[in-house]
């Protein structure tokens, strides 16, 4: 979520608009550090294909809310949260990384 804020345009006036503003570099890199350390605590190979997986969703995420409606709301880093939450749990009930 804070990834797609803070490569995203925001779009409106609301939270998201805030959000999107008040983010910084070092945040940001924080933020993604620590929501990448729960799949390569899991494995390895589920580490990678959990951050690669989020990437491609982040970015297609992007192109679609800016195609849509010119940039992101709160509604859609809500929405990518729960996109990328569904993805890691998939992940971890993949039989390959268990």
């Amino acid at each position: 979520m804070v990834a797609l804020a803070y490569i995203s345009d925001p779009a409106g006036e609301g939270l998201g608009n805030q959000f999107c503003q008040g983010l910084r570099a070092p945040v940001v890199v924080a933020a993604i550090l620590q929501g990448a350390a729960l799949p390569f605590l899991y494995s390895p190979e589920a580490g990678a294909v959990a951050w690669a997986v989020n990437v491609v969703a982040v970015l297609a995420a992007r192109a679609y809310f800016q195609r849509r409606i010119g940039g992101v709301t709160g509604d859609c880093l809500g929405a990518i949260c729960q996109i990328s939450e569904v993805l890691l749990l998939l992940i971890f009930i993949c039989p390959l990384f268990t």
